[in-house]
């Protein structure tokens, strides 16, 4: 297998709108204290990476942990062709580990759980290959207040005869960060183009994993809504909208997938 290409840049300074790019996600809290279900859901075209997760939402002001929702009903099926079950596999976590997405398909969601019932749909996308991943090196840190700091400068090419929205994904480890970054291609139809993934705690030797995924624009348009938030689900007077029906929020998308893998390197 061909290894990622790594290219290590020294930078001392860095322009304000690449700081633009990168928010967190913090949690779901209502601007309202009506408890809904919350359904964290994607279907992938990469094995092992569809995943349901349901919860259900706590006070804006509670300091209680997130109770996960157990022994729900979650089902999966494409436009043409047989529902999938997907089975909880830990509290709150619902997979079919033999379910792999394909592309072009229209994906439909069905969670039911006592008398609650959520559904949506979301057609999946043709996965954007990524072309390379830089290492990026602020030796006196990107804020100024720090020794060094690491940020990815993540390369690709958009695909021209289609409107493109993606989310970039950080893992280090294989620990997922708090963090996410949505673009879409208004600006680079069909062009190679690169973006800038920042404010992660990386550390000389990290394994890093960079996860692309084309999304549909009902699944931007609310990660979108959540990165211009300070407290993502904060939002007065109420939460984004999502592709969910049924008294729930969160969102439920199908994603072509793809990742590149990285090291960052030793300090010279």
């Amino acid at each position: 297998m061909m290894k990622p290409k790594i290219k290590i840049i020294y930078l001392s300074f860095l322009t304000a709108f690449v700081f633009a790019a990168c928010e967190k996600i913090i949690r779901v809290d209502l601007a309202q204290a009506e408890q809904k279900i919350v359904v964290d859901a994607v279907v992938s075209n990469l094995p092992g990476k569809s995943v349901v997760v349901l919860s259900k939402s706590i006070d804006l002001f509670s300091e209680q942990e997130y109770p996960y929702l157990s022994n729900a009903k979650v089902t999966i099926w494409p436009n043409i062709g047989e529902e999938i079950l997907f089975e909880q596999v830990q509290d709150g976590i619902y997979q079919n580990r033999n379910f792999v997405g394909e592309i072009g398909v229209e994906y439909h969601l069905m969670v039911e759980w006592n008398e609650y019932s959520i559904d949506a749909k979301s057609i999946m996308p043709a996965p954007t290959q990524i072309d390379s991943v830089e290492v990026v090196v602020s030796e006196r840190g990107f804020m100024g207040n720090e020794d060094i700091s690491y940020a990815l400068k993540v390369h690709f090419t958009d695909a021209l005869d289609r409107e493109n929205f993606y989310r970039f994904d950080v893992y280090r480890n294989d620990s997922l960060f708090d963090g996410f970054v949505v673009s879409s291609d208004l600006f680079y139809n069909g062009l190679s183009t690169y973006q800038y993934l920042m404010n992660y705690d990386l550390n000389p030797l990290d394994v890093i994993r960079v996860q692309l995924s084309a999304i549909d624009k009902a699944n931007y348009n609310y990660f979108l809504v959540l990165s211009q938030s300070n407290s993502v689900f904060n939002i007065a007077p109420g939460n984004p909208v999502s592709n969910l029906t049924g008294n729930a929020i969160g969102f439920f998308g199908a994603y072509g997938q793809s990742e590149k893998t990285i090291t960052i390197p030793l300090s010279e």
